[in-house]
């Protein structure tokens, strides 16, 4: 057919009512013009009228054919189906919702799963051709020595993976470009309105390897990113609009972290990297002590390269690890210690920037997505064992029309139209609560994306949606809609619609119902599996009592800047002060000394890095060298985690003291006395009393640590973050100081007393990270308790949609039943024999479908063995407890509508017969 009689047939259908009043007025233009020429033959008005209208014949035949020849009769049975099955939806409410509902479980969880996999593994980054960007691991950074080169010996290479990024840099077989980054923090100097913002540390040349621009201004230049370069900045989206009002910003001067910084350009709106920057500053190269400041004293080691132009991702890769061996090896032959590193490295620390980003978070991800199939499946068998249960109802109405000349395809397309509009229905709600979880689901998204995924109901996951809910449709729809055109219609007529559950009929019920029940029982191992694994990890002693305990951190602005103690530095004993903290201490000690005197507080400390957070703070891992012990081997580090801390903080954390002393809040903590962990005395001092044995930390020549105490252990690994052995010493050389507080208080005035007191010292001092150690704790386990919530959810969704399921079957075949029922009543039949014979529509399905999901869950269970902490994945509580839960609820589920039907009254059956 021509593409214009298409356009005509389309016009005709979009102008129907024109169309037909056209063809009226045809038709009766013709019937008058016949009529006119029979007249003037000689015949009457009226015979000539009759006679016109049997040689046209049948006007509405006519008009039929018409309409045939227009290509409507096709939409207009469409149509007329569709309208239909919406009448006969309408008609019964209670049926109608309870499919949607069900339905619109799976459907919506399914769209907000699906936009987390899609935000995290699917979408690309927002960058030009991010297929071809590798991020690389611990790359060696050059560091400027011209401040330091007389006091200790220049740092050599790491000795893992020596690549430095210079050689990066001249790898142009390879890359196209490489930058560097890191994130970290630093306070604006606004005295209206204090406040912490996340900094990107960026070389110039990061942005350009992103190649992303800037919408006003420019990019950072070499100059600005070399040494002794020009302080400038750029500026988030949102930050220009909410600090500065989408003003004119450029040229103009800010303060981040007591020093000023030109803004030379404001980023695009969708644009926040790393870990959602809201200003960016030049990573100078070589690095300075400067660099440290924002990254709370870390040194920054990751690396963005781009693919060179007609070289491959996999050539890229080779070329890199050619690198690396011949670093290794220096030319020499490679031995089977330096391949099976470079395998290491090959596997962890050359990867494209969205799987790495992504991490270990893909293998929950995906996890989910199978669930929520699962879920999704469940629901769609729930609605058809609804859908099976509602097919007798309607076999009178479908044999009568079968024998009145419907085609049984025609039937099975009008019931399929209904059971699509069911599941568009569910869909649209679905897609309405899917958001609801979304705040949920953000947990599971990798840190290092927030800024780059966003979670949204975009044109991909409507799209995806929109197929789910039409598979869904029709998969419920295909079984009751088979069921219910049965051929034996004459039976279902003459029994007036009463015909009993054929076997077959109720063989099938069974078998959705056996469905559901593994997938229940899947889901519920999942979920008891997490939740035991959940229950493990949050009640595993870590070493505090973080009851009653306020945190909160503080950057301290750094007078003098780093660069310029290092320039009037004279001794190594100075090296006590590098950040120049003790200049500072006068209002640590003011903030301390506050707190202490308030009401309801027992204990105040302060501490370069809190506990358990993920925050700015100094988390330093430290070569640890025992006074008077063998040096350790060559390429073996002995490293502990130090804690600088003021104050009374082994009370303040209810951390107990095991030998010797802690730091009382009166001592001059600047003293060279550490307190180590248990774990320390045990691994360097055996048996023996560490009280007095002395250690140095880090650089060899510095002043020895004198042992006074030891303390517990504190543990604040989370799933996959092993323990280190703990040194506490004097508070020194860190620009951000957290500060810790025990007291009696409610947490909500515990933490507004804390606040205050900062800003009672220096109103124009920002406070971030304000919550109690509880919260810090329980952010430790977010990734756990979101994937336990999650499966739990869909365990618990399961587990009704089962219970309802097993109901709606067991009281189907008993309303099926009412007239055996009722006889059997009648000839002498008690409750029991009533309610025994319900029961057994259950006693062979039940038992075997628990026992295949078992058997299921048993191999799943393996999947999400390294997700589970502490606990095996065959579980024996758990696969205990599971089949009893699922055993017991479809059983009342079973005993309920088998309860009622031993009610019934066979005069009320004879009566209705």
């Amino acid at each position: 057919m021509i593409a214009g009689e298409w356009w005509r047939r389309l016009c005709n259908l979009w102008h129907r009512d024109r169309a037909t009043a056209d063809l009226e007025d045809e038709m009766r233009l013709h019937l008058a013009l016949r009529a006119e020429r029979l007249t003037a033959q000689g015949l009457s008005a009226d015979d000539a009228a009759s006679a016109a209208h049997r040689r046209f014949g049948n006007r509405a035949i006519q008009q039929e054919h018409s309409r045939d020849a227009w290509g409507w009769r096709p939409v207009d049975a469409l149509i007329a189906d569709v309208r239909y099955a919406i009448r006969r939806l309408a008609q019964r409410p209670a049926f109608t919702a309870s499919v949607v509902i069900v339905l619109a479980l799976g459907i919506g969880a399914t769209t907000a799963m699906f936009s987390a996999v899609d935000a995290a593994m699917l979408r690309p980054l927002p960058f030009p051709r991010a297929d071809r960007l590798l991020r690389l691991h611990d790359i060696h950074f050059p560091f400027d020595m011209t401040y330091m080169a007389h006091r200790r010996p220049a740092p050599t290479p790491n000795v893992a993976h020596p690549v430095s990024i210079g050689e990066l840099r001249d790898m142009h077989d390879a890359f196209s470009s490489v930058g560097a980054y890191a994130a970290g923090t630093l306070d604006l100097g606004d005295p209206r309105s204090p406040q912490q913002l996340r900094i990107g540390l960026v070389t110039p040349d990061l942005l350009g390897t992103l190649d992303v621009t800037p919408i006003r201004g420019r990019l950072f230049t070499d100059r600005e990113g070399a040494p002794a370069g020009p302080p400038v900045a750029m500026l988030s989206y949102q930050l220009w609009q909410d600090q500065y009002g989408g003003g004119d910003v450029l040229g103009q001067a800010i303060r981040l972290g007591g020093q000023a910084y030109t803004v030379v350009g404001v980023m695009p709106r969708d644009f926040s990297f790393p870990e959602e920057s809201a200003a960016w500053i030049p990573l100078v190269l070589p690095m300075s002590p400067d660099v440290s400041v924002p990254l709370g004293g870390s040194m920054p080691s990751e690396v963005i390269a781009r693919v060179a132009p007609g070289v491959s991702v996999a050539g890229a890769t080779t070329r890199l690890l050619r690198q690396w061996r011949l670093d290794f090896t220096n030319g020499a032959p490679a031995t089977k210690d330096i391949e099976a590193t470079l395998a290491q490295v090959r596997a962890h620390d050359i990867e494209p920037l969205q799987r790495d980003l992504v991490g270990t978070h893909h293998a929950s991800l995906l996890m989910l997505l199978g669930l929520t199939g699962m879920l999704l499946m469940l629901a769609a068998v729930n609605a058809a064992s609804l859908m099976l249960s509602d097919a007798p109802r309607r076999r009178r109405e479908v044999a009568i029309r079968e024998v009145l000349g419907a085609t049984r395809a025609r039937v099975i397309r009008q019931l399929l139209i209904e059971s699509l509009l069911l599941a568009l229905g569910a869909g649209l709600v679905g897609v309405a609560i899917a958001p609801v979880s979304f705040s949920l689901l953000r947990t599971l998204l990798p840190t290092e994306l927030t800024g780059l995924a966003t979670m949204r109901l975009d044109d991909r996951v409507l799209g995806v949606s929109l197929l789910v809910t039409v598979i869904v449709g029709v998969a419920a729809g295909v079984a009751p809609a088979f069921r219910s055109t049965s051929p034996r219609l004459a039976e279902a007529v003459k029994s007036g619609g009463r015909s009993a559950t054929g076997s077959d009929a109720a063989r099938l019920r069974r078998l959705l119902l056996g469905v559901e029940l593994t997938l229940t029982v899947v889901l519920l191992i999942g979920a008891g599996l997490f939740l035991h694994a959940l229950e493990r990890l949050t009640a595993m002693d870590r070493g505090v009592d973080a009851a009653h305990v306020g945190t909160l951190e503080i950057a301290l602005p750094l007078k003098p800047t780093p660069r310029e103690i290092f320039d009037t530095l004279s001794s190594l004993a100075a090296m006590g002060d590098i950040w120049g903290i003790k200049a500072q201490w006068p209002r640590i000690d003011a903030i301390l000394s506050r707190l202490r005197d308030t009401p309801g507080i027992t204990a105040v400390a302060a501490v370069s890095d809190i506990p358990f957070s993920a925050g700015t703070g100094a988390r330093a891992l430290i070569d640890l060298g025992i006074d008077g012990a063998p040096p350790p081997p060559p390429g073996t580090r002995q490293l502990v985690r130090e804690h600088m801390v003021k104050g009374d903080y082994f009370r303040a954390l209810g951390i107990p003291i095991i030998a010797g002393r802690g730091f009382p809040a009166t001592e001059d903590t600047a003293a060279p006395v550490a307190v180590i962990s248990q774990a320390v005395a045990e691994q360097y001092w055996p048996g023996q009393n560490p009280i007095g044995r002395t250690f140095h930390m880090g650089v060899a020549s510095g002043p020895p640590q004198t042992i006074v105490g030891v303390a517990a252990n504190v543990s604040e690994r989370g799933l996959d973050d092993d323990t280190l052995p703990q040194v506490y010493v004097s508070m020194r050389q860190t620009p951000v100081v957290g500060i810790v507080v025990r007291g009696s208080l409610a947490p909500a005035a515990l933490l507004s007393t804390m606040q205050r007191a900062v800003h009672d010292v220096d109103p124009a001092q920002a406070v971030h990270h304000l919550r109690t150690l509880d919260d810090v704790v329980r952010g430790t386990t977010a990734s756990q308790r979101a994937n336990a919530a999650l499966i739990a959810i869909f365990a618990a969704l399961a587990l009704t949609l089962a219970t309802l399921g097993t109901y709606a079957v067991i009281a189907n075949a008993a309303s099926h039943r009412r007239r055996e029922l009722g006889i059997r009543v009648a000839l002498g039949a008690t409750g029991s024999n009533i309610m025994r014979l319900l029961v057994n529509e259950m006693a062979v399905v039940g038992p075997i479908s628990v026992a295949i999901g078992l058997v299921a869950g048993w191999m799943l269970s393996r999947v999400v063995a390294a997700m589970l902490f502490d606990i095996h994945p065959h579980d024996l509580t758990t696969f205990v407890v599971v089949p009893l839960v699922d055993l017991l609820s479809a059983t009342v589920a079973t005993l309920i509508p088998a309860r009622r039907a031993t009610r019934v009254n066979p005069a009320d059956v004879m009566r209705a017969e």
